[in-house]
């Protein structure tokens, strides 16, 4: 980690751990969620980040955008 200088720009668009962390359970409770589902379950403010954090995850391979 940090070695790539991508991975650590932008930092304050991304959700913080905490909430990345509250998306993946809603994601992890219901098999085929959708981003929409999970943006739908958190408050309105937090949703832009949770999407770029949404994205982050995927790039690291820990959820499937895809799928």
């Amino acid at each position: 980690k940090g070695s790539v200088p991508l991975d650590m720009a932008f930092p304050a668009l991304r959700a913080p751990p905490d909430l990345c962390a509250r998306a993946f359970d809603v994601i992890a409770a219901q098999p085929g969620t959708t981003v929409r589902d999970v943006l739908l379950a958190l408050e309105p403010p937090q949703r832009r980040a949770v999407e770029l954090g949404l994205a982050w995850m995927a790039k690291y391979g820990l959820i499937d955008w895809l799928a």
